[in-house]
């Protein structure tokens, strides 16, 4: 699992789920290294998201994401979230191999 701040409107509107999608790819593409995570065995490509990520409903969305070392679909959850008090952001879970 891993957290991303969006930036300050982010969650304002729902997000689209295509939007959701690049949003989820920038959080599986960050360098969390500094944060003490280690996210090197992740080469993932997100493909689609089944929905809009609305803060109203603090809703996770289901998404799927392509493994590039052994090109099978993983599912990955985008949940809203916020950070640092009040800036809002995304946080994704990778579901483990086999579950």
């Amino acid at each position: 699992m891993v957290a991303l701040g969006m930036g300050g409107v982010y969650g304002m509107e729902p997000v689209p789920a295509e939007q959701l999608m690049t949003d989820v790819q920038t959080a599986l593409d960050f360098d969390y290294r500094d944060e003490g995570i280690d996210t090197s065995g992740w080469d993932l490509t997100a493909k689609e998201c089944e929905g809009e990520l609305d803060f109203e409903r603090l809703a996770p969305v289901q998404c799927t994401a392509e493994d590039a070392a052994t090109s099978q679909s993983r599912t990955v959850w985008a949940l809203p979230g916020a950070f640092f008090g009040q800036e809002p952001g995304l946080i994704v879970s990778v579901e483990t191999a086999g579950n």
